[in-house]
């Protein structure tokens, strides 16, 4: 499931998911950030790719299909290293078979939401 996740087969089905979980988060806001998602706290783990749809300063908002439970850690880590972090399952939402997940940060990432917006703008800009 996750590498369709992330080639955006499922992109639809994934964001109503994980957007039903992000009502239950104030202040939150879409992000879309390409990430892989480690069941545990090393990089060396189960992984699978996938799509942080929302986030906070404190939490990302995410579909995956690993075997994850509430108060499991997480390492989650974008291509270019720009969010590297672990972080712990604090909720969770089975809709149409899809699974959304919330992870809370276990240490301070500073603005990784304002990169992912300088990143996104970024992208915007050059047509692509």
């Amino acid at each position: 499931m996750g590498k369709e996740v992330f080639n955006g087969f499922e992109s639809q089905e994934a964001t109503e998911c994980v957007a039903e979980l992000a009502r239950f988060f104030p202040g939150i806001v879409p992000v879309r950030i390409p990430v892989l998602i480690f069941k545990g706290n090393s990089a060396r783990a189960a992984a699978e790719q996938t799509i942080i749809e929302f986030g906070t300063a404190e939490e990302c908002l995410f579909v995956c299909g690993l075997s994850l439970d509430f108060e499991d850690v997480v390492h989650v880590k974008t291509a270019d290293g720009a969010l590297d972090c672990t972080a712990k399952i604090v909720a969770m939402r089975l809709q149409d078979d899809k699974m959304a997940f919330a992870a809370r940060f276990l240490n301070d990432v500073t603005n990784w939401i304002a990169r992912a917006a300088e990143c996104r703008n970024a992208v915007a800009a050059s047509g692509n």
